[in-house]
């Protein structure tokens, strides 16, 4: 039985380390419990101890009080699926995104303050950042005294974990900023700031208990060099190592800071300040200036493009494209868009695509609002006053006087702020109430866009995990078939 204290092998029954003299428990390797010398199986969750070979640990270590307040009010969704992974992963050497804040100046500001006081709004953000790093599903790896470090990988890893991280960053900023506002407010801090850097690399994942602390070695300098990169970081301001720019080229605005001297490198590290969302942009597949023609996929296609003439014939359907991922779902759609449009000719089919986030099942409605969107003409990363004005205007276009009755209860989906005598409409209305205008809303919309001109709706990477969409959808299906409108599904299968 190995010492977790001194790492010195002890017999099998031994109670105390030979070496260091720590008390050992033998303890499941599943749950943490501790079990008997001679047990064969754990009294707490039934893991067969006969398989696995048992643990020993030493007398309780202090933990962080801090952090573990901010473990325990993970999602339970989150806290589910780092449970689910944690054997699998632990001892695997992990590509992780690593996610470094810190507040500006924070010595002078506690020198200034009661340390209940200080330790109160440090706390305030520690939750503030924690909210965001698990909307994103990454993971709070430590509390450095009122700087934090999350994982986005690790345990829980996902193909675009350096965008969560980076959009979960942007987030942290807008937060903080409202943040300090608030302390401005009630006269506590006067300027609160911070700095975030982040860097993308390996490390090796170690043990996970069942309270999600994990352990974590840092293989090469990854989580240095992402505190490197923070502390270069100007106050309110992202910065990111060129590795995890190169992750995430297109989906982001950048500013090149150019290379910057770090402390134990002996080559100066390129770095990158994240502006912002880039409006529009979406996540490109294949190699960047290379392209190649669809090779195979010709009874699917020819399926796609007799879709478009029933379509143009005045007839709907609904259609599901589902595969595991690589297999060429959304280039088969890229490729029959162009040829329908070319088909159809000027004006003569609209097609409109909504995209789900792979991070969105804790954003309700996330990809109703995302189509919703393409049909008003909004790209994304569009401010919240562009999407106002282009949801009226296509309002009143398609419906004129009538759009009361409309648009008050889809600007409502999409998070806005209404003129007061819209604003009245949906003051007083329940979940269920709002959720039968937004589907009445959708649905006048698509029946009106359809008696315009053919309609395709496509709804790419759906997930099945976001209840709220999955059902509006289900409930706006019904009308592909009574009109010229076809419903895309372009999902991956269910497990």
């Amino acid at each position: 039985m190995k010492c977790p204290n001194c790492s010195f092998e002890n017999a099998a029954d031994a109670r105390f380390c030979q070496n260091c003299g720590q008390p050992l428990e033998r303890v499941c390797p599943n749950c943490g419990k501790p079990v008997s010398a001679g047990a064969r199986f754990c009294q707490n969750c039934g893991f067969n101890l006969t398989g696995a070979t048992a643990t020993a640990r030493s007398a309780p270590v202090a933990r962080s009080e801090p952090l573990d307040a901010l473990r325990r009010a993970a999602p339970q969704n989150v806290a589910s699926k780092v449970l689910a992974e944690r054997e699998r992963i632990e001892g695997e050497r992990k590509t992780v995104t690593a996610l470094f804040t810190d507040i500006v100046g924070s010595t002078a500001l506690a020198e200034q303050m009661d340390p209940e006081d200080w330790r109160e709004i440090v706390s305030g953000a520690h939750r503030r950042v924690s909210e965001a790093v698990y909307l994103y599903e990454g993971t709070i790896a430590q509390l450095l005294g009122d700087g934090v470090l999350a994982f986005f990988g690790a345990p829980l890893a996902h193909e675009d974990d350096p965008e969560r991280a980076i959009r979960a960053s942007l987030r942290i900023l807008a937060s903080m900023r409202d943040y300090a506002d608030e302390l401005r407010g009630r006269n506590r801090v006067s300027d609160l700031q911070i700095r975030i850097g982040l860097n993308t690399g390996l490390v090796v994942v170690g043990h996970i208990g069942s309270d999600l602390h994990m352990e974590y070695l840092a293989v090469g300098d990854t989580v240095n060099l992402a505190a490197r990169i923070q502390s270069a970081a100007e106050p309110n301001t992202i910065l990111v190592s060129e590795n995890t720019c190169r992750l995430a080229p297109v989906l982001f605005d950048y500013e090149d800071q150019g290379k910057i001297t770090v402390k134990g490198k002996a080559e100066p590290v390129r770095v990158f300040r994240v502006l912002s969302e880039r409006k529009g942009a979406v996540r490109t597949r294949g190699l960047a200036g290379l392209s190649s023609p669809l090779v195979g996929r010709h009874r699917e296609f020819s399926t796609l493009m007799q879709i478009i003439s029933d379509l143009r014939a005045g007839h709907g359907a609904t259609v599901a494209i589902i595969g595991e991922a690589g297999l060429g779902k959304s280039r088969l759609v890229t490729e029959w868009r162009r040829a329908a449009l070319a088909a159809a000719g000027e004006g003569g089919l609209h097609w409109f695509e909504g995209r789900g986030l792979s991070y969105g099942s804790s954003m309700a409605h996330h990809l109703s609002t995302d189509v919703l969107r393409a049909l008003i003409g909004v790209p994304t990363g569009s401010s919240a006053e562009e999407i106002h004005i282009a949801l009226r205007r296509r309002m009143e276009g398609l419906f004129g006087e009538e759009l009361k009755e409309v648009y008050p209860f889809l600007g409502h989906l999409l998070g806005l702020r209404l003129e007061e005598e819209m604003a009245a409409r949906v003051r007083y209305l329940d979940g269920p109430a709002l959720q039968a205008k937004y589907v009445a809303g959708f649905k006048r919309v698509l029946r009106t866009l359809a008696q315009t001109a053919p309609t395709v709706v496509v709804c790419e990477d759906v997930h099945w995990a976001d209840p709220s969409s999955i059902e509006l959808g289900l409930q706006v299906l019904p009308i592909a078939a009574e009109s010229p409108l076809v419903f895309v599904f372009v999902a991956r299968p269910v497990r």
